[in-house]
């Protein structure tokens, strides 16, 4: 992993949240973009060598909208810039079967 290339974060409403970004926190709206495959429209905010994308739903079957509905607004998703994605994939495979493993073990130990 060569470091956090964005941080999605799920908002009601775009023209609510940004002020917070660009005027509390003084970082720059790069641009605002409507993602049709995802149901989506999205504000780019810089953040150095990082960015912001702040998620609103654009429909009600959106999968940020049902996010929303279940866990309010918040981070929904963390992106990660790599140069092989295969084996950051096959990394992060091998770190849940380990997790999934130690769970299953632990459990085992307080069966009586």
């Amino acid at each position: 992993m060569k470091g956090i290339d964005h941080i999605g974060i799920a908002v009601h409403s775009l023209e609510k949240a940004l002020p917070l970004y660009t005027g509390t926190f003084q970082l720059s709206h790069i641009k605002t973009e409507v993602v049709e495959s995802q149901k989506v429209k999205v504000a780019f905010i810089d953040v150095n060598n990082s960015k912001i994308e702040l998620l609103e739903p654009t429909s009600d079957d959106s999968t940020i909208k049902k996010f929303l509905d279940k866990k309010g607004e918040g981070i929904h998703h963390i992106a990660f810039k790599t140069d092989d994605i295969y084996a950051a994939h096959m990394y992060i495979v091998r770190l849940a079967a380990i997790a999934i493993f130690r769970q299953r073990q632990r459990k085992k130990l307080f069966i009586w």
